[in-house]
């Protein structure tokens, strides 16, 4: 009983610790939905149990599977992260110019009022603003 304890202990110990991101995440999408209203508590709530929910699930499937892989063989699949570095590596283009982004076009020709920018920023030190607005949320 005590190795279970043990285990739980050690557990919620390392889910903790790996989880500090998300706390940081977490603050920054509460003091923007306190500022603005959007997004609200209860979906920044929902959408952490959603996301940690799904990661146990796929925890679980990826588990069950690896209960029909024979034991020796589950030491390869270290290899698979190396290789999807070695493909990615070989796929990829030489040229200097941006590939993304926020809104589609080249860089230059991104404004607020392009379609599909939403034209917000991470200000320094006042958390999110609006940079079709002159006035930012503290």
């Amino acid at each position: 009983m005590t190795d279970l304890l043990a285990a739980a202990a050690g557990a919620a110990l390392v889910f903790a610790a790996t989880n500090l991101d998300d706390i940081v995440v977490l603050t920054v999408l509460f003091v923007a939905a306190r500022g603005t209203g959007r997004p609200r508590p209860r979906h920044i709530v929902a959408g952490q149990y959603l996301g940690i929910g799904a990661l146990v699930a796929a925890a679980v499937v990826v588990a069950a599977g690896l209960l029909v892989v024979p034991d020796p063989w589950t030491g390869l699949l270290g290899l698979l992260p190396i290789g999807l570095g070695v493909r990615a590596l070989l796929a990829r283009e030489d040229d200097d110019s941006p590939r993304w982004s926020p809104c589609g076009a080249p860089p230059p020709r991104c404004s607020a009022a392009t379609p599909g920018w939403s034209g917000w920023s991470a200000a320094p030190a006042t958390g999110w603003s609006r940079r079709s607005s002159s006035r930012s949320v503290s």
